[in-house]
């Protein structure tokens, strides 16, 4: 009559081991995704800011290639309206070797090379513009993953230092409720 207590209680036990032993598995399969979370957040910012520097090296030389080509324009313009101006003076008898036609043609020459270097700093402060935005916007990024990261990476400890708690827990009620079944039926 002793015998079938005993199994009980002994069945209870095992029970109540196998239960905890899950539930401890499945706080650590909960945690271990805590952890993958937080890797995968780091890499998902790598990637976002390789991307970001690959979009700003091409904004910079679309920048750069329509400076080259505004310049190229100016300096045209600014050719044809030296030929020009060269053509009326001449034309008019002018000597182009002094005075107020050499000044004329001397100051248009000078606006021209204004123009182009007004184009070539508008394209460096664009370029610099870029580069500082794209740096701001990487800082940010890598900042915000690496706090996402590791709030992942607590709450991965807090889980597992949990499911061992609970574990232990739940053998020690296991025992007990073993303990009690044994005495109930005895």
């Amino acid at each position: 009559a002793c015998v079938a207590p005993a199994i009980l209680s002994a069945l209870s036990l095992f029970a109540s081991f196998k239960g905890a032993e899950a539930s401890r598995s499945g706080a650590y399969a909960q945690a271990d995704e805590y952890f993958n979370l937080g890797d995968e957040t780091i890499a998902t910012a790598k990637a976002n800011v390789r991307d970001r520097e690959q979009n700003r090296y091409l904004t910079e030389l679309d920048i750069q290639e329509k400076a080259q080509q505004d310049i190229n324009y100016a300096s045209d313009q600014g050719a044809r309206q030296y030929a020009t101006m060269e053509s009326d003076f001449s034309s008019s008898g002018a000597v182009l070797e002094s005075g107020t036609p050499m000044e004329a043609l001397s100051n248009q020459a000078l606006q021209t090379s204004l123009q182009k270097l007004s184009i070539a700093e508008q394209a460096d402060k664009g370029v610099g513009a870029v580069r500082y935005q794209t740096a701001q916007a990487n800082k940010a990024e890598t900042r915000n993953a690496r706090t996402r990261a590791n709030q992942y990476y607590r709450q991965g400890e807090l889980t597992r230092g949990g499911a061992e708690s609970q574990f232990m827990a739940d053998i020690l009620g296991g025992v007990i409720g073993a303990g009690t079944t044994y005495l109930n039926l005895t």
